[in-house]
């Protein structure tokens, strides 16, 4: 196997996508959206894109998302739990 890319050659060429953006945004620590939120380094998908491919962000009630923060939080949560699930299923 090849080496891994670096991370700062990854989020340049992620930069590079139109509608995508590597920001450092405001997320929250849960899907309960409590508390104050936190910097968090992201790449931040085109949003049009994500929902015309039918990726709609819910909280944790199913109840659609009002801010950008909760969005991204919800994709932030989302993308762990798959990650997580992906490690399963090498293991």
């Amino acid at each position: 196997m090849r080496n891994p890319r670096e991370s700062n050659q990854f989020l340049g060429k992620v930069a590079r996508i139109p509608g995508w953006a590597n920001d450092n945004t405001w997320v929250y620590d849960s899907l309960y959206f409590s508390g104050q939120p936190r910097k968090q380094r992201m790449v931040i998908p085109d949003r049009a894109e994500l929902e015309k491919s039918g990726y709609s962000p819910t909280d944790s009630n199913k109840q659609p998302v009002a801010t950008k923060s909760q969005w991204l939080t919800v994709g932030y949560f989302k993308f762990q739990g798959a990650m997580n699930a992906r490690e399963e299923v090498a293991a």
